[in-house]
């Protein structure tokens, strides 16, 4: 399982994925701290008003577009030439393969989350010099969130093994996102209650507390685990169940 991690970040490292990686956070920390600058008359919370504004271009598009891009580069070899009949004959199991697959993205959201923290910080300490402390509350929504980007990262795995062009996950990704919006704006305004917890890109949100700064109750936070790890076993089992029909064909 080691080795086929290391060789998954080998495969991204030549497919330049870390390029994106930085500066989609980038990206949205400059569109949210320039939301940010033009409206500081009504958002006066410094730290916590920067943060619903870098957050809301972050938690509602861009974390699980760059998930979706690393997702395609990760499968993108195995979709080359015959490498899925190179790839099936490795001495590792289905599971192996799979969750080495999830695993590596993983690793990558959480090297997503860093930058964009440190970012945010930077933004806040360096170019706008808030005086107040340092919200501690953004490492729970930092840590919430990237948890719940494991769900993400095996759902956009699944679809990029199954399909072997590079762009059409990433728009599906965007299609996601915009269900995801959907349906966190139905659960906010009391039509359709708990329905945020059916998708994992509005969990994304309200994990992220993007757009509102808040701490949500325990219970919530149990919750939004709950089904991340539910959305991550079906995806894992999905995955592993469509990749023994390739070996059968």
């Amino acid at each position: 399982m080691k080795n086929l991690i290391k060789t998954e970040f080998i495969k991204l490292k030549k497919a330049n994925v870390w390029t994106s990686v930085a500066v989609i956070p980038m990206i949205s920390i400059l569109f949210g701290s320039g939301n940010y600058y033009m409206n500081r008359e009504i958002l006066q919370n410094q730290w916590y008003s920067l943060w619903t504004q870098v957050s809301l271009f972050y938690g509602f598009f861009f974390y699980a577009i760059i998930l979706a891009i690393t997702a395609s580069y990760s499968w993108r070899m195995e979709h080359k030439d015959n490498n899925w009949n190179r790839i099936l004959a490795l001495p590792y199991t289905y599971s192996q393969l799979i969750i080495s697959k999830f695993i590596s993205i993983s690793i990558v959201s959480l090297f997503i989350q860093s930058i964009f923290v440190v970012f945010y910080y930077i933004t806040g300490k360096f170019i706008f010099q808030f005086q107040t402390g340092f919200p501690y509350e953004v490492f729970l929504w930092a840590g919430i969130s990237w948890i719940i980007s494991i769900a993400i990262c095996t759902m956009q795995s699944f679809i990029s093994m199954k399909i072997k062009y590079f762009s059409i996950p990433v728009g599906i990704a965007l299609f996601l996102c915009f269900v995801g919006i959907g349906f966190y704006i139905f659960n906010e305004i009391g039509l359709g209650e708990n329905l945020a917890y059916f998708s994992p890109n509005s969990l994304l949100i309200v994990g992220m507390s993007s757009n509102k700064s808040e701490i949500l109750k325990a219970s919530e936070y149990i919750k939004m685990i709950v089904s991340t790890i539910l959305f991550t076993i079906f995806f894992t089992l999905l995955s592993i169940r469509s990749i023994k029909k390739m070996r059968k064909c």
